[in-house]
């Protein structure tokens, strides 16, 4: 099973290899991919997971690993937690900040009361 495709810029057909419904593979880095030239029918590239340099490597994992999918449904629920941390250390900064913003807007309204009764500020 698989998928088969014509990217008729490049004139070739990509073929991909797959269980029905794991388009994007649920663990490791993926599914594997082969490319023809929509004329000859001769095979021009191949997308093997786990092969090539270390740079393609690393383009390989850059899917499975911020979605998850690398680790199965451990990695899954690890990324989802991560992503509810950020949200909850974003909302805390924001209410420091604006708790801090308003007292620093306290503190010079306070100041300047001082000054215009007269007072000194300098103590």
């Amino acid at each position: 099973m698989g998928a088969l495709y014509y990217a008729p810029i490049f004139q070739a057909y990509g073929v991909g290899f797959f269980a029905p419904g794991r388009d994007h593979g649920d663990m490791g880095l993926g599914n594997a991919w082969l490319y023809y030239n929509g004329r000859t029918g001769a095979l021009v590239g191949a997308s093997i997971p786990g092969r090539g340099s270390a740079s393609d490597i690393f383009m390989q994992a850059q899917f499975p690993l911020h979605s998850g999918r690398i680790a199965s449904m451990g990695g899954r629920i690890l990324v989802g937690a991560i992503g509810i941390a950020v949200d909850v250390l974003s909302a805390t900064g924001l209410m420091i900040w604006l708790r801090k913003r308003s007292a620093r807007r306290h503190s010079a309204a306070a100041l300047h009361a001082r000054t215009v009764r007269g007072r000194s500020v300098i103590s």
